[in-house]
């Protein structure tokens, strides 16, 4: 009689060879109908061993912990940022300050050109512009400036000595060294905010003299 061979016991690739990282790729619907199938279409000579379906069903409710904190969080994100719109209304009526040029001119009182000098200057220009572009007021020669934040008050007068009509004017100053080389200068402007359109993917502020800003270029707000 021939002897018998012992055979070793089937092997059978487990289970939970789907890793966590495969279930994150797949999504929870399309993994639990793949575990589903899975259970329906098993050997019944050799049905899942209980650590292998447990490990799958651990990582399952893993993905849907994942998947609804993502949910929550993202929920979250999404209420900040609508009350981060709606807190932007608050500014309708105050006067901010931000980089730019313009300034509004009312039928009385001054104007405050601001600007800042990358460098010492030994001259110093400024020109005032209606809104065609037409030059309506100079200042010259304002002499030897520092480096940094500096102001010009304008009085609203022309070149004349007559008050100019309310409305945006814009400024801009020409500045040099002692070489005659022309030297950066950065202007500033305050303005009220007239209007905020919170529909944007990114607010639109729209100022009294009708220029609009992004909330990020609001550098200051001034106290009511």
């Amino acid at each position: 009689m021939e002897a018998v061979t012992p055979t070793s016991p089937t092997t059978r690739e487990p289970v939970n060879a789907i890793t966590s990282e495969n279930v994150q790729e797949l999504g929870r619907e399309v993994f639990l109908e793949l575990l589903v199938t899975q259970l329906a279409s098993q050997d019944p000579t050799n049905p899942v061993e209980n650590e292998d379906f447990i490990s799958q069903l651990a990582q399952f409710t893993s993905l849907e912990q994942t998947t609804n904190i993502n949910d929550n969080l993202k929920s979250l994100i999404g209420q900040s940022d609508q009350q981060s719109k709606l807190d932007l209304v608050g500014l309708i009526g105050r006067e901010i300050s931000a980089q730019g040029n313009i300034v509004s001119l009312k039928e009385t009182g001054d104007q405050t050109l601001s600007y800042v000098l990358d460098e010492t200057v030994k001259s110093l220009d400024i020109g005032v512009f209606n809104e065609k572009g037409t030059l309506v007021r100079s200042f010259r020669d304002l002499g030897f400036h520092e480096a940094g934040t500096h102001q010009t008050v304008w009085d609203g007068k022309d070149h004349d000595g007559d008050r100019v009509e309310a409305g945006v004017y814009s400024f801009v100053p020409k500045a040099f060294d002692a070489n005659g080389k022309e030297v950066v200068a950065t202007t500033y402007m305050r303005d009220v905010v007239k209007s905020v359109m919170i529909s944007e993917d990114k607010p639109l502020i729209t100022l009294g003299s009708g220029k609009t800003l992004l909330s990020n270029d609001i550098l200051s707000v001034q106290a009511l």
